[in-house]
């Protein structure tokens, strides 16, 4: 029950952020981010066998530990991936504020 509270969190807070984020197409810097995060992500999900595919923080019983592909140079591509991702989004727009009518 805790790691899908996790995931929902997760989900819920990325959602947030693309939510009240600008798209980082219009700096090559943002975008150059963005791209490098999907990337890893991709070869990160290439690299793992699709039955160890897990979107929960908790292995499957009998998971295999990849160590070739990009797991061989990151421990973690897909938090990495999220989290360069994200970043980019957030740099977008770093002055985000959330209105409220109070009337």
């Amino acid at each position: 029950m805790y790691s899908k509270l996790l995931v929902t969190l997760q989900f819920t807070l990325i959602g947030l952020i693309v939510l009240y984020s600008d798209l980082p197409i219009h700096d090559p810097f943002l975008f150059s981010l963005a791209l490098l995060a999907g990337i890893i992500g991709l070869w990160a999900i290439l690299s793992m066998k699709l039955n160890n595919l897990r979107i929960q923080p908790i292995p499957k019983e009998n998971a295999e530990l990849i160590t070739s592909g990009i797991y061989k140079f990151i421990r973690h591509p897909m938090y990495t991936s999220v989290l360069l991702l994200m970043s980019a989004f957030i740099f977008a727009k770093p002055d985000v504020t959330i209105q409220r009518n109070l009337d």
